[in-house]
């Protein structure tokens, strides 16, 4: 082939309009210049889609509304950038309407489409702002900065926040108890009055489900995350959540999890239910370890102290204290105070003599990395307070987020039969059939060894007696 590019020219015809799209694919980047025109055609399709439309509203207006000519517009879609023209009319009253923005719920001044901008939000909760940027710009052919996701998070963490506090049904999902676990993890603020903010965190779920060894999945989860608020706020906003998933005719009773924070346990009060508190068992061997782990078994008082609680082991402790006045004399103290200051929440479950048969707690810090921590700290993260706020609602409702701006769509395939696949063979009578032999009429009919397969087939029925 000895041409190096290949000229196509499309035309689309929707209607009595049609446009042409023509392009020039060269053969050494023909992958890239496929997508190229594809998405010049749907672009251009999608234009004609909307004045199409545009057209129709303007042959149905009221007759009241008086036509003020046409505006360009241009919407930044998944496909790429679509431009059109759309009707301006004064309304009865004297208002400027767009009826088109209207039908397709584009905001004034709006450029990205509402598509876009959950799949920016997306990007963003997941990486950087600046890595989100290069990713969705590849994705839509249509560059993108940084600060133009920022603006995206901004207004799709805005909207989830005002669908939050809207009614909801009572939940469905019954269970006699319902784990809750909370705790918090600071971020650094920007252009803020104070440098640190701590998020709160909290979860419900009851029950866990084994995945494999030593692996479990918690049931019916549900977490939330919040900043700058004040305590009664959180423990609004803990009680509507659970209200709105679980049926609270069927829960009996809470058990409640945390670090041992004032605000982490009173977090749950106000869900009106009986309530049994236990101590976060990560934090409790973490303090032990501080203290004790050079001085004494560390295991063997773990095991005590959650069987037979704080009472047994706190000779022990006291035995164990170094002189006065040393770092880790400080520590023990430390360890002393915080465990007896728990020391009703310190015993396990299955120790107290309760009637129900209990899941293990713990899952919290698991859940705060994997939620807020793994994208709002480190790599010199700092944040303004609103973006901070915006940001959390959008990891809280990551996933369906995800799932309605990534909504994927397979193509359908045509139905192709195998060639190797099995036929289907029916019994049926027997008929006779006729063949004829080229060589009985052809040149060769004269020669002895034609004539003397001739006279064999004569004779006998099958050629297989010859033979």
């Amino acid at each position: 082939m000895t041409e190096q590019a290949v000229q196509i020219i499309i035309t689309i015809k929707l209607g009595d309009e049609s446009r042409e799209v023509a392009q020039s694919l060269a053969i050494e980047a023909l992958e890239g210049g496929l997508a190229s025109l594809n998405q010049s055609m749907q672009v251009t399709l999608g234009g004609m889609i909307f004045e199409m439309f545009d057209a129709k509203i303007h042959q149905q207006r009221p007759k009241m509304w008086q036509n003020l000519g046409t505006a360009p517009r241009s919407l930044l879609t998944e496909c790429g950038e679509i431009q059109f023209r759309r009707h301006i009319y004064w309304d009865e009253r004297g208002r400027r309407l767009m009826p088109l923005d209207l039908l397709l719920d584009i905001r004034p001044y709006a450029r990205n489409s509402k598509k876009i901008e959950a799949m920016g939000a997306c990007l963003a909760a997941d990486s950087s702002y600046r890595q989100a940027a290069r990713l969705l710009s590849y994705a839509i052919k249509q560059e993108l900065s940084p600060s133009t996701l920022c603006r995206m998070v901004q207004r799709v963490g805005k909207k989830v926040q005002a669908w939050e506090v809207q009614e909801r049904d009572p939940g469905k999902v019954a269970a006699p108890i319902l784990y809750c676990e909370a705790d918090g993890v600071y971020i650094h603020l920007q252009r803020e009055a104070q440098k640190k903010a701590e998020v709160k965190v909290g979860m419900f779920y009851t029950g866990k489900t084994s995945i494999g060894q030593n692996r479990y999945r918690c049931e019916n989860k549900v977490t939330t995350c919040q900043l700058g608020i004040s305590t009664l706020d959180w423990q609004v906003h803990l009680r509507e959540l659970a209200y709105a998933h679980y049926n609270f005719d069927t829960v009996k009773m809470t058990v409640v999890g945390g670090d041992g924070a004032n605000w982490v346990q009173n977090s749950f009060d106000l869900l009106g239910l009986p309530a049994v508190h236990l101590l976060d068992r990560f934090h409790v061997l973490r303090s032990l370890k501080r203290g004790y782990a050079s001085v004494l078994n560390t295991s063997e008082l773990s095991k005590t102290l959650f069987t037979k609680g704080f009472n047994e082991i706190a000779p022990q402790l006291q035995a164990g204290f170094a002189k006065v006045g040393t770092p880790l004399r400080k520590r023990q103290t430390e360890t002393y105070i915080y465990l007896d200051a728990h020391k009703n929440s310190l015993v396990s479950l299955d120790q107290r003599g309760l009637t129900y048969s209990f899941s293990s707690l713990g899952v919290m810090e698991g859940n705060v990395d994997k939620l807020v921590r793994q994208r709002m700290r480190g790599r010199g993260l700092s944040w303004s307070l609103s973006g901070a706020q915006c940001m959390l609602a959008v990891l809280r409702h990551k996933d369906w987020i995800k799932s309605q701006a990534f909504l994927f769509l397979p193509l359908v395939q045509p139905h192709r039969q195998l060639a190797n696949r099995p036929v289907k063979r029916s019994s049926s009578k027997w008929s006779s059939i006729t063949f004829s032999i080229p060589a009985f009429s052809g040149t060769s009919a004269s020669q002895p060894w034609v004539q003397l397969l001739k006279r064999q087939l004569n004779d006998s029925l099958s050629i297989n007696t010859f033979f």
